[in-house]
């Protein structure tokens, strides 16, 4: 059976980026391993029914690297300091385009499970951060999505 389709006006990323301090001279490198990161994530991306992932460049005024907007739902916007996780990424002397993939797909995983966890109604003031992160450890170390997802169904009925 087909679900409705509910007609909710998309959040326009160029505005919400208006309420940031933006980077445009962002590590070009950076968009490159972040879209094959969300092309790694897309089977995650469709079974947590998220329609679309949008990222913007920012330089964060505190010390997150990565933020989800709040009601961006199944059209989840993501915006990442770029240049932080490339910061992050250097300290690593062996392997530092490993590490600044890494770092990367875990915000992205962790941005997603607040994307999630909205789209089933749950507030974002309500989320628990702990949660989250366990949903994008987990993911990021198993690629097991049901596994995953299951953290943040268990946080939905708890709350």
């Amino acid at each position: 059976m087909k679900q409705p389709v509910i007609d909710i006006p998309s959040i326009d990323l160029d505005e919400v980026l208006n309420e940031y301090t933006t980077d445009p001279h962002f590590p070009r490198k950076v968009n490159g391993i972040v879209q094959s990161i969300l092309k790694e994530l897309s089977a995650l991306q469709k079974t947590m029914e998220l329609h679309s992932i949008r990222v913007g460049y920012i330089i964060a005024e505190d010390d997150g690297v990565a933020t989800y907007i709040a009601e961006s739902r199944e059209d989840a916007i993501i915006l990442l300091d770029a240049r932080a996780h490339e910061e992050e990424a250097r300290k690593d002397f062996i392997t530092p385009e490993r590490t600044l993939h890494d770092g990367l797909k875990s915000s992205i995983v962790h941005e997603m499970g607040h994307a999630y966890l909205d789209s089933k109604g749950l507030e974002t003031r309500y989320h628990d951060e702990d949660v989250v992160e366990n949903f994008a450890r987990d993911y990021c170390d198993d690629g097991d999505d049901a596994k995953s997802i299951a953290i943040l169904n268990d946080f939905i009925k708890r709350s």
